[in-house]
């Protein structure tokens, strides 16, 4: 037992050659350290395809240490503009020469798929092209490159591309429909290209029509449209949309309104003198002179055939008549304008109403008496006015009255009948068949 080496000792005997070893083979390399990410700002150019260069903002730089002495970086700028093209760098430490490049959103930034680093230990610049997003996109680049040892490493690094800011307006951006007010439209390029770019055109609704596409020539920043408008009932906003492809760029909103029909008064008793106009309004000033037909939904109203509004005016009256009635009509009265509805609206008619009385409350039989009719309104041609007596005889009297035109009353005499006792006697008028309020004479003996 006592000529047994100690366990340690043996360890410190096996251990020792062992980091020699280690140290003569490294030197000074000492032992490696973790992979690891670094960042560093950077700056780059960005060409667009008209030719122009201007200075990107700041960029990034990612990297990669896949093991001792090996190390992969890929460097982009902060931004690029849509439709332009940018460099980006890529680095590498003991790697083989080609590394493969794969961009994060292919649809709108290009990379070459591989890069050929001139040797071992180097950095290359590539090409960024980017095409025309609708809106920014931040993409990612990714680098991939094996060391010479076989083994793989990948660092990827993000771009920002900006969007592809073409635009639309209209003008006026309000309009009524159905009238031939010129609207027009303009697309406006980001920038010139040297060839002709066309845009598809799409309207949300049917009340708005415009080309199916527009083209902007080359060398040129814009092109117009024109923009026809149907009628509309009520106001509606309509979105026109640009796009390319499958890929909608701008849009812009126009609003689209009816004309207006309405009466004054709104309410009329029918068959009188009251003055009923109609007016045909626009939101804003008609570029033509524009003719309306009129319509009315009963015979008891009348309208002219036709109405104008002159070129630079917003409205135009016209002349209604109206019908006696025997209760309460709502008549529909409507505009047209090359068979389209264009505005409506409703005039109520109310029946003519007659207030009867005496000269007097009582009267003695044999003598004359004054009866008094007042209609509500003056009627525009001869009314009649039916007349009934309870008991009949007692007042001398024909069947009816006639009010003449222009006028709202009248007064007539009537003789009365001896009586053995006193009666009272009903007075009852009628305009058509609607019996109006009564009135009472009492005749003594």
């Amino acid at each position: 037992m006592k000529n047994r080496v100690p366990v340690i000792q043996v360890v410190r005997a096996l251990l020792f050659p062992l980091i020699a070893l280690v140290m003569i083979m490294y030197g000074n390399q000492g032992i490696a350290e973790p992979a690891s990410s670094s960042f560093h700002v950077m700056s780059q150019k960005t060409t667009g395809t008209d030719g122009t260069t201007t200075s990107s903002t700041t960029g990034r730089t990612s990297s990669t240490t896949g093991g001792p002495g090996y190390d992969v970086s890929i460097s982009l700028p902060e931004s690029i503009n849509a439709d332009s093209t940018a460099s980006g760098d890529v680095s590498g430490k003991r790697l083989e020469p080609t590394v493969t490049m794969i961009s994060g959103v292919p649809a709108y930034l290009a990379v070459p798929s591989t890069v050929t680093l001139p040797s071992t230990t180097s950095s290359k610049s590539f090409l960024l092209k980017s095409s025309r997003p609708p809106k920014d996109v931040l993409a990612a680049v990714s680098v991939t490159g094996r060391s010479t040892t076989g083994a793989m490493l990948t660092k990827s690094a993000r771009i920002t591309i900006k969007a592809w800011a073409e635009t639309v307006a209209l003008s006026p951006s309000s309009v009524v429909g159905g009238i031939a007010t010129p609207v027009t439209g303009t697309v406006t390029l980001p920038q010139k290209y040297a060839s002709a770019i066309v845009l598809s055109l799409a309207s949300s609704d049917s009340s708005v029509v415009v080309p199916p596409n527009v083209i902007v020539a080359a060398g040129t920043l814009s092109s117009t449209f024109p923009i026809r408008t149907n009628f509309v009932a009520t106001s509606k906003t309509v979105t026109i949309t640009t796009s390319i492809g499958a890929v909608a760029y701008a849009s812009a909103s126009l609003t689209v309104t009816p004309a207006s029909i309405g009466v004054t008064p709104s309410t009329t008793v029918g068959g009188t003198l009251g003055t009923v106009i109609g007016t045909v309004t626009l939101p804003q000033k008609a570029s033509t002179a524009m003719v309306f037909e009129l319509t009315c939904s009963q015979a008891v109203v009348g309208v002219p055939k036709t109405v104008t509004i002159p070129a630079g005016s917003l409205f135009a009256n016209f002349p209604i008549t109206t019908g006696v009635v025997s209760w309460d009509e709502e008549v529909t009265i409507a505009a047209t304008l090359d068979g389209e509805v264009y505005g409506s609206t409703v005039l109520t008619l109310s029946p003519i109403a007659v207030h009867t009385s005496f000269s007097s409350m009582t009267v003695k039989g044999g003598g004359t008496i004054q009866m008094n009719f007042v209609l509500n309104a003056a009627v525009s041609v001869p009314t009649s006015v039916n007349l009934s007596f309870a008991p009949n005889g007692v007042v001398e009297f024909g069947s009816s009255i006639t009010i003449p035109a222009g006028q709202n009353n009248l007064v007539v005499s009537a003789v009365t009948q001896t009586v053995k006792a006193a009666t009272s006697v009903k007075l009852t008028p009628e305009i058509g068949v609607v019996r109006q309020a009564s009135a009472t004479l009492l005749v003594t003996p």
